[in-house]
This record gives structure tokens, sequence and C-alpha cells, in this order.
């Protein structure tokens, strides 16, 4: 990216020679520069030809009594001055932002929207750590209300009812059956079958469960769960080696790629399970938190970046 900056010796300007030479275009003057940097003039004058010499172009030139910037000299200077603004600006919006940044979501966020995409995430935040809590939608709702939460994932419907919070969508979360190969045995997957496939879930309180389980059977499928899992690398696990079919996001395979298990997405009961996560913030709370609202633009981006292996 320097490579066109360094001089024939190797050598790139430093910091130090281009500052100088942005005073002497914003004075129009060698010797008004000089004055302001303390410097003789002469030596002002032998730093920009070292500079020049680095760049292969020369940056002023004698007009009359006066020095006088060449036209490459100031495009030069306004790539410096884009350059500098916008060193700056990241600088302030790094001082601006707190050290961390609390999320609240229920334990599916927390795994399949938040986890996968989390190093990337803080890559857009510069560095700020994420400290990530487990709420439901009521300890969402107070948490946001009381400070205690920075940010919230829920579902964008339910917000949208709160008076005093902004939200903005995230990608819809939809869900497919996962069943090992060895436990389909490649038969069709119609109600009967799918009732005698051993099932596990992810929340062990049961809580996720009980709304599958009733969604399944409007539909008139029964499904069987065996086990319940706090870690979403031991049902990865238990899918792996074909102990057990799970119901999980469309997205599971493009967090880790699993194998010999087939993915069924047509069962009508899945549908009902889809729904839009939304992010959410207190509205109005500049005067608190000024940097809130650029934060929530910045989040949004990295919570809606494709994951591996995903097509979007």
């Amino acid at each position: 990216m320097f490579e066109s900056l360094k001089s024939p010796e190797g050598n790139l300007p430093t910091l130090y020679n281009l500052h100088r030479f942005g005073v002497v275009v914003e004075r129009a003057s060698l010797i008004k520069a000089a004055k302001e940097l303390g410097v003789d003039p002469s030596n002002l004058k032998k730093e920009i030809v070292k500079l020049e010499d680095s760049l292969g172009f020369q940056l002023i030139r004698k007009q009359g009594d006066h020095m006088v910037t060449t036209r490459k000299g100031r495009e030069f200077y306004k790539m410096l001055f884009l350059c500098s603004n916008s060193l700056k600006g990241l600088v302030n919006d790094s001082k601006e932002l707190p050290e961390i940044l609390t999320i609240g979501g229920d334990s599916t966020t927390i795994q399949w929207i938040i986890d996968p995409r989390i190093s990337r995430i803080r890559e857009l935040l510069n560095g700020v750590k994420l400290s990530l809590k487990d709420r439901n939608y009521r300890e969402v709702i107070g948490g946001l209300w009381d400070g205690s939460l920075d940010f919230a994932i829920s579902d964008g419907g339910r917000i949208l009812e709160c008076y005093g919070l902004q939200a903005t969508p995230l990608d819809p979360i939809e869900y497919a059956l996962y069943i090992p190969n060895n436990l389909q045995l490649g038969a069709d997957l119609n109600p009967d079958r799918l009732s005698s496939i051993p099932f596990a879930g992810l929340d062990p309180d049961c809580t996720y469960t009980q709304r599958l389980d009733e969604a399944a059977e409007l539909a008139g499928y029964k499904l069987s769960f065996e086990s319940f899992y706090g870690r979403m690398g031991d049902l990865y696990h238990s899918l792996n080696i074909g102990n057990h079919a799970a119901v999980l996001p469309t997205i599971a395979h493009a967090v880790q790629p699993l194998e010999g298990v087939e993915i069924h997405t047509s069962p009508a009961f899945l549908k009902d399970l889809a729904y839009t996560p939304a992010l959410v913030w207190l509205e109005n709370s500049e005067h608190v938190r000024p940097w809130l609202e650029k934060t929530a633009s910045t989040l949004h981006k990295g919570l809606t970046l494709p994951l591996e292996g995903q097509v979007k």
C-alpha cells in the first residue's frame, strides 16, 4: 500500500515530515510555516526537498518571491487531510465507546446469531468486549430500561409494541429437522416415522421444546425428546454419532458442518417456529450514551454478516 511513498533508499516519509509539509500548505508561506514550527526556513525547505525525493514529485515551487504548492502537492495535501480526518474520527469513536458492551438475548439468539460472529463483530467495534447475558423477553425489556443492557436481541414483532425502544430487524430465523442417516434409514418423513425417531434439544428448561411440541401436534406430528443439552457442542456430537435427531435453525450447518445428517425443511410445523429477531436499544438516550445510535448501526452490520458456508 505504501510502496509508492518509498524513497530510492527504501525509506518511508515520517509523520514528522508530513506534518511540516501540511503546515507549509496551510500557511501558504514557507517563512510563516517555519516561524510557527520554530525552525529555520532553509532547514524547513531541506525537509520538504527530502519529502519530495521520497515521493518522486515536486510539492512546492518558487513563484517570484514566494513558494507555492504545485498541483501534485495540492492533491497530496488533500489526501493527507482526508486520512488525518479519518484517523481522528476513528480515535474519537474509540474514545466514546465503553470498554464493554452488554447485550441481552435468549439462548437461541446468543448461540445462533451472536456467538458465530463474535470475533468479526469485535473487529468492527475496534476491539470492544461483548458481555452476553441470557435473558428472557421481560428481562430484556427491564434491562434496557434500567441501563444494565446496552442492546438486546429479541422477537421483533413483540418489541415494536414497546414504547420508547428502537429496533432494526435482523435476518429471519428459520428451522429445519436434522436427522442422522442411521436414524432415518431412507424412510419418508411421515408423522409415524418421525414419532419413532429420538430427538434431543438445547434447552434444559424445555421452554422452547414446549413451543415446538405444540406446533408439531397442531400439524399432526408427535416428536419424542429424550435428551436436553445445555451446550451446543454436546448436541452436535450427539447428531454426528447418530444418537439423536434435532430441530435447529437452518444456519446450524453453516455454523458447524454436520456429516452424515439429512436436513429437512418440509414439515409444515417448522414454518410456525420461524421468527424475525431485532436489534433493540433505548431511544432518546443520546445524553447518557451518545455512541448508542452509531454503535447500533455497526452492530447490525456485524450481526447480519453471512456465516462461512452460508449463501445470502
